[in-house]
């Protein structure tokens, strides 16, 4: 089948966009999060982990709205919603270094991301896939979880 198909046969899923890649996850995510509202028999859905990437800031802005509305609108915390900014540069010259330190305090106290406007926080630089699928293996074992 089709990702749009076999994700709702998944109990726990995994999908990764990266830039404009993501255009195929909008309907999903929309029918995803319309069928967990209504309680639709055929979701079998427990958790949603959605990671995007993008190498700049201003490519978050078209599909931030939905993002905002999933986050709204996802009562039962089906969604786990990851942002990596990859072009950012890293944390170790001292101006980024107090940058992010000013990010992350601005989120632990307002629960809003600078970037995005969203309550998930947007990471900088690239994600350690090795350490992300052993921590998703772990939190859902014995379960499979499925990468779309």
């Amino acid at each position: 089948g089709t990702p749009s198909t076999d994700i709702f046969e998944s109990k726990y899923a995994v999908l990764i966009g990266a830039g404009i890649g993501v255009t195929p996850f909008a309907s999903i995510l929309k029918s995803i999060l319309y069928r967990n509202q209504h309680h639709s028999s055929n979701i079998n859905l427990e958790k949603v982990h959605f990671y995007w990437l993008n190498r700049e800031q201003k490519a978050f802005e078209w599909f931030v709205e939905l993002l905002s509305q999933i986050e709204v609108e996802d009562t039962n915390k089906l969604f786990d919603i990851n942002l990596y900014l990859t072009g950012a540069q890293q944390q170790s010259d001292m101006k980024s270094s107090t940058l992010f330190v000013a990010m992350d305090l601005l989120h632990s106290r307002t629960k809003v991301d600078l970037i995005t406007g969203l309550k998930s926080r947007t990471k900088t630089g690239r994600p350690d896939w090795d350490e992300i699928f052993r921590d998703l293996a772990r939190q859902h074992e014995p379960n499979k979880v499925d990468v779309f």
